[in-house]
């Protein structure tokens, strides 16, 4: 269940279910080769995968399930299924995306790789006065910059109260002062601070996974997908951020983009609907250890605002952070027709169930 296989004659990676992200990057780097990931190092790849998978390479190479080519799952008639192009394709579509919990228990996933391949890294910082002018430059840029460069923005307040807006990302070595002035002219405004530098693959992916390792933290946390960056939108993540400056927690929303090579496929190629979006809103409430029931309301309170200040802006949510009392629909748009007939074929006694399953 933690086996890192690769073939070099078919460039396609074989791994168990149980295998964590940062242990499927150092297995494969030793052949020079990777495949789309979240950043977090200790993310199972399978469950990642299962949801979509976002991270640094989805401009590039798009998320994790577009590399997916089989798998193998146990159902609940507990048949044995190699799932692929060839057969059960049905199930391979919504195992794309889909979500974890569905349909079986998966045991072994196989990839098509890509080069892993040496990074140049950027982060910049900016007033907090300048916030909404961030998110609307950071919009612009994304959807014309280079494939090969990938960048989010972060908007945080402290446990101090204190406030801060960044943008940070990967490009092609050498290219990364290039997509800092591309970003300050796309802003409008100067960054207060800015880094840069070149690393290896492996460092790259220590560097955005805060090491090869994370410590485990509680939290709540939740998701919207918007379309475009409206000045309504601008102007509103900032506000929705600020109101938790007194809660004395670290409170962050990250937008993730969806363009590039994640729109190269039709919406309805696989289980993942949001390819034809600009980016998903991640809301993120950082608790202590040992959460109180009221830092828990408070924090879900919040995020649950944050949907409701969205509205319409919001066209839905990213399954792979899924949130208590919210509809399935908003996880697989229209998308969710196909799932539930897959589901009545695959298991229809609903042997594999909980409040958020299909």
């Amino acid at each position: 269940m933690r086996s890192v296989d690769y073939d070099p004659a078919s460039g396609v990676t074989t791994i168990g279910a149980g295998v964590k992200s940062y242990d499927v990057h150092t297995a494969l780097a030793r052949d020079g080769r990777s495949i789309a990931t979240g950043t977090c190092p200790t993310v199972g790849a399978a469950g990642l995968t299962l949801g979509g998978g976002l991270g640094v390479d989805t401009r590039r190479y798009g998320l994790s399930c577009d590399g997916l080519t089989e798998l193998t799952m146990v159902t609940a008639d507990s048949l044995v299924r190699t799932v692929g192009e060839g057969e059960e394709a049905d199930l391979l579509w919504a195992s794309r995306g889909g979500g974890g919990g569905n349909f079986g228990v998966v045991t072994s996933m196989s990839f098509r790789t890509h080069p892993a391949e040496a990074r140049g890294t950027f982060a910049l910082s900016f007033g907090w006065e300048h916030a909404a002018a961030v998110v609307k430059g950071w919009a612009a840029r994304v959807q014309g910059m280079a494939r090969s460069t990938w960048c989010n923005v972060r908007l945080e307040v402290g446990v101090d109260g204190s406030t801060r807006v960044s943008v940070g990302g990967c490009c092609q070595p050498g290219d990364q002062h290039d997509e800092v002035l591309a970003l300050e002219r796309a802003i409008g405004v100067e960054a207060m601070s800015v880094s840069t530098s070149e690393k290896s693959f492996m460092d790259s992916v220590r560097y955005f996974g805060g090491g090869s390792t994370t410590p485990r933290y509680a939290a709540v946390s939740g998701s919207d997908v918007v379309a475009s960056m409206t000045e309504t939108l601008a102007q509103a993540l900032p506000q929705i951020v600020r109101r938790r400056a007194s809660s004395g927690t670290v409170s962050r929303v990250f937008l993730d983009p969806l363009t590039g090579a994640a729109q190269d496929l039709p919406a309805n190629a696989t289980a993942f609907p949001w390819r034809r979006h600009l980016a998903e809103v991640q809301w993120s409430v950082q608790l202590a250890s040992d959460p109180t029931r009221a830092g828990v309301r408070s924090a879900r309170g919040w995020v649950n605002g944050a949907h409701q200040t969205l509205g319409s802006e919001s066209v839905g949510a990213y399954v792979n952070r899924l949130e208590p009392g919210r509809l399935l629909s908003d996880y697989y748009g229209a998308n969710i027709d196909r799932l539930h007939r897959i589901k009545a074929q695959i298991d229809p006694t609903g042997f594999f169930r909980s409040p958020y399953t299909l």
